[in-house]
């Protein structure tokens, strides 16, 4: 669900039993990138190993171990059901909790729009963030607040360490999310593309007690600075470090392999040898 425009396009190399994702310049040019580890992968054709493993096998048990295990989860918007990629569990999600406003983020690579012939913006990454306010409300210095609205923001974007992005405005998508305790959570996604195959963002969000419209009178702001929500949320086309990361499950898929559920898989080989 964090990208629809356009189409996703999976490849089944029969022979090698590696599966590939094509990228912007799949019409033109076959560019595609692998969506296992090729360490992975155990062919039918090698008749030394006892037990075949395929990318698609391979990718489909780590795409239901995240449903099982709640890390992605199935959403409903209107009369749609679908499942989301974005991840809503640590370590691939990242939340901070101030004064009762909960803040989480998490990103997901996005194979289809990546140029792997641009220096520039090699790799796009679509990044989602949830706000809500927790059914006990907004505390601050002793006073309680049935809500708070959003006024700020403030992204830091980082390739390979280095600062690509340092944005700082008012409201996020132009709106002022006004957060009631215990409400669906306010979320808006966006998109960055970066140089490097890695990076992280990080950032802060102003609050406001109550409403925006009443600030000259509280003058009291919330601020994520020095809170858990500095969450250095990964970017990255790799394997391992949007990867959950335990002994038991250490088989991952690549994230941009289930961006949306609209995608085709073609075989590259008809019959199997």
């Amino acid at each position: 669900m964090s990208s629809t425009i356009q189409e996703k396009l999976f490849f089944l190399n029969c022979t090698n039993g590696q599966l590939y994702v094509g990228t912007r310049n799949l019409a033109t040019d076959l560019e595609m990138m692998p969506c296992v580890p090729s360490g992975l992968l155990m062919s039918v054709h090698d008749f030394n190993s006892d037990q075949q493993q395929d990318a698609m096998l391979l990718w489909l048990e780590e795409h239901g171990r995240r449903l099982q295990d709640g890390i992605i989860k199935l959403q409903e918007e209107g009369n749609v059901r679908a499942i989301c990629q974005f991840p809503e569990e640590p370590p691939l999600c990242s939340t901070a909790i101030t004064n009762g406003v909960k803040v989480r983020a998490s990103a997901v690579f996005v194979p289809e729009a990546a140029d792997l012939e641009d220096s520039s913006e090699k790799y796009w990454f679509a990044y989602s963030i949830r706000m809500s306010l927790l059914p006990e409300g907004c505390f601050i210095n002793g006073m309680y607040f049935g809500s708070c609205q959003l006024q700020r923001r403030h992204w830091i974007i980082y390739a390979n360490g280095n600062i690509v992005s340092d944005v700082s405005g008012e409201a996020v998508i132009g709106k002022y999310p006004l957060l009631l305790p215990g409400e669906r959570d306010f979320v808006y996604q966006s998109c960055t593309p970066l140089s490097t195959s890695s990076g992280s963002i990080e950032g802060s969000f102003t609050f406001v007690p109550g409403r925006l419209v009443d600030q000259k009178e509280l003058h009291l702001k919330l601020k994520w600075h020095d809170s858990p929500f500095n969450f250095q949320t990964t970017f990255s086309d790799g394997h391992w470090s949007l990867n959950s990361c335990n002994n038991a499950h250490p088989i991952v898929y690549h994230p941009p392999a289930l961006v949306n559920m609209c995608g085709k898989v073609v075989c590259l080989r008809k019959t199997l040898l």
